[in-house]
């Protein structure tokens, strides 16, 4: 049994000795590596509402780092309280379930290895799919009505599991109850680990069949484009970070993608406006951006020019307003720019476009390079909404 055993909390960190082992806590934000432990314990509880940018932004940073740990081999364990990492896990399997009020605590055991664990601390609220409707690697324990309570999902080299602990709050402040509980978890998870990861020893691998090193070298082949293809995804994935990021986090995600498209950018961090673009090192259009929960509106605008006067600069100088527009909502439906503020913007001189005008006009680049040789014109000359579809763009004047 391996000693490399990271404990994710919102409580603890630094190292302690559980019986006999040793286990590394680790709080939110945290850099370390997690793909360098075998296992690795989530206790749920960290994040119970996405309060805030940094917060959205740090779930998938923990996901990503799980993932990869998944990928590479760990043993992943979600325990305790349900949270928005926990969530975001169980979603990589599509696992249904739903929330009861009442806890369960006489669970059908269907795993010996978690027996004693589970009559000792054994209890749920939430009641996954039965084993029939969802594609389950493992079953640890049921409900007596058949719900799946704790469950195994392989993914990568590794593995995903859901175990079952119904506690209150006072408990998971408690240093001594959580070692307890952690203490008697690793005891369960010796042998069922061996069950689940059992693996052929080292030497074997020096064995090879006739026809076995052509689909190696295939496969070799094969991941070396597979990486080549997730380095562009990734470029896409970075890019598509002013579809849902806010304050400074979207400026300057807006500013690398003007970036990418050729167009050059400068933050001057004294004065109130977020950036400028720059021609020649120029600066030739005032730049505001703004996430929102809802639509645009004419004071948003009105704040640009208002900036505008105060860099002293006629109220005709070029001026560009980005806006991700209705931040919170769950599809890109429904986020083109009113009547009202089209008419403000050609009113104070600005032209305005969404963040997802953004994303549409880098595709219309991408098919037609000339496109971007009349972008930073656009920006200079223009004024209400430029408005980009997956078919073209044109500037809305009402």
């Amino acid at each position: 049994m391996t000693n490399r055993i990271l404990i994710y909390n919102s409580k603890w960190e630094g190292s302690n000795e559980l019986g006999k082992w040793t286990v590394f806590y680790v709080k939110p934000n945290t850099r370390k590596d997690f793909d360098k432990f075998d296992i690795i314990v989530i206790i749920g509880g960290s994040f119970d509402t996405f309060d805030s940018v940094n917060q959205r932004s740090e779930v998938m940073r923990l996901e990503r780092k799980i993932l990869t740990s998944l990928e590479k081999g760990s043993i992943v364990f979600m325990i305790m309280r349900f949270d928005l990492l926990i969530l975001q896990l169980l979603k990589t399997g599509s696992f249904q379930f739903s929330v009861k009020q009442e806890p369960i605590v006489d669970l059908v055991i269907k795993r010996a290895e978690f027996s004693t664990l589970l009559k000792k601390f054994g209890g749920t609220t939430i009641h996954f799919a039965k084993p029939t409707e969802c594609d389950y690697d493992d079953i640890i324990c049921t409900t007596k009505s058949g719900f799946v309570a704790g469950f195994t999902k392989k993914v990568g080299r590794g593995a995903l599991l859901f175990l079952p602990r119904y506690t209150t709050y006072e408990e998971l402040k408690d240093y001594d109850f959580v070692g307890e509980y952690l203490t008697d978890l690793l005891d369960s998870l010796e042998s069922y680990r061996q069950r689940i990861m059992y693996s052929p020893p080292s030497w074997v691998r020096s064995y090879s069949f006739h026809e076995e090193q052509p689909v190696i070298s295939d496969i070799n082949k094969f991941q070396e484009e597979i990486k080549k293809r997730e380095k562009v995804l990734g470029k896409y994935s970075k890019l598509k970070e002013i579809l849902w990021l806010r304050d400074n986090e979207l400026v300057d995600s807006v500013m690398n993608f003007l970036n990418q498209m050729e167009v050059g950018t400068k933050k001057d961090e004294i004065y109130e406006e977020d950036f400028w673009i720059v021609e020649n090192n120029v600066e030739t259009v005032i730049c505001e951006v703004k996430g929102l929960d809802k639509n645009l509106k004419r004071p948003h605008i009105s704040q640009l020019d208002e900036h505008r006067g105060a860099r002293e600069k006629s109220d005709d100088f070029p001026a560009l307003l980005v806006v991700n527009s209705f931040n919170r909502a769950d599809s890109l439906k429904g986020k083109d720019i009113s009547t009202n503020e089209i008419k403000k913007a050609v009113r104070t001189n600005v032209l305005t476009l969404r963040t997802l005008d953004l994303c549409n006009l880098y595709s219309l680049i991408e098919k037609n390079r000339e496109i971007q040789s009349n972008l930073l014109n656009l920006f200079k000359t223009e004024t209400g909404w430029l408005k980009v579809t997956a078919s073209g763009y044109k500037i809305k004047k009402e």
